[in-house]
């Protein structure tokens, strides 16, 4: 009878530590991390539900959809009020290098957005910008210009912008770009914007040339000015293949997984970014 009863303490004395590892696992670890993804192409002029099931299977909550400015604005608000169905908050996605240059292109079409969203049925959650100016002839040798100019367009859209959320896109290296004397172009967006997104392309996740060495500033200033901070990897083949997870589908998995925790370590960092939809999609089919 002793006997028993010893076995019968050490049955509840492990159940119980294992309570206790699965609850400081759940704090450690809360998946707290929205993963979003975007669409460009044709996906307003098709029939999208594949893709959107596709986006609902992997759980994304997030879709980034390019909206032109040519748009048809029945087909947006259907491929909009589908997402929502699902689940899926849509975000209005827009930038060209040009728009440094003319404030106005980019003013008029995020008017054309808030104009949108105050009489749709189906309106966006918000907009993200991926300009690039770095694609602009002449950066190298008109930098500092075109930095300037930049800059401009980020303040003026900030300051347009009355009802909607905006995300910007960055590439990690923005850290390493002078805006002020006394920060950096990363640290100088981070500490204005709504969110920002920054495009973290390595398939390694650690060493020094590894995605997180290279986004640990930004990690840093997100904390410090308390600016929601999503993380952008890259699927799509690329000429440098460490910049992309292209037919890599195992250690891209295993990234998703790793990228989610980091966001649990952190308050600010609270996305991450699978660019682009249907690369992914061939990514998980071509490794099937």
């Amino acid at each position: 009878m002793a006997m028993r009863r010893i076995m019968m303490f050490s049955v509840i004395v492990v159940l119980v530590m294992l309570i206790v590892i699965s609850i400081n696992m759940k704090q450690h670890f809360t998946d707290k991390a929205v993963l979003s993804s975007w669409l460009w192409d044709k996906y307003l002029k098709e029939d999208v539900s594949a893709d959107l099931y596709f986006a609902v299977e992997q759980g994304v909550e997030q879709l980034y959809g390019y909206v032109p400015s040519d748009v048809d604005e029945d087909n947006l608000e259907t491929f909009v009020s589908e997402a929502n169905e699902l689940g899926i908050d849509v975000y209005a996605l827009q930038g060209q290098p040009n728009w440094v240059t003319n404030i106005e292109k980019a003013r008029t079409w995020l008017s054309f957005i808030n104009q949108y969203n105050r009489t749709s049925s189906s309106p966006f959650a918000g907009v993200i910008f991926d300009v690039e100016p770095y694609l602009l002839e002449g950066w190298d040798e008109e930098q500092t210009l075109i930095v300037s100019q930049f800059m401009a367009l980020f303040d003026q859209l900030q300051e347009d912008n009355a009802d909607l959320q905006l995300k910007w896109t960055i590439p990690f290296w923005f850290d390493r770009v002078e805006a002020t004397p006394t920060q950096t172009l990363a640290e100088y967006m981070i500490e204005r914007a709504d969110e920002i997104s920054v495009m973290a392309y390595r398939d390694e996740l650690n060493g020094h040339d590894g995605l997180l060495a290279h986004i640990n500033e930004e990690i840093k200033w997100a904390e410090q000015y308390k600016t929601p901070l999503a993380i952008i990897i890259e699927t799509r083949q690329a000429d440098n293949e460490k910049v992309s997870f292209y037919g890599e589908k195992q250690k891209f998995e295993h990234a998703i997984i790793e990228l989610r925790h980091v966001a649990d370590r952190y308050e600010y960092v609270d996305e991450v970014s699978i660019h682009h939809l249907h690369t992914w999609e061939q990514l998980i089919k071509e490794s099937q």
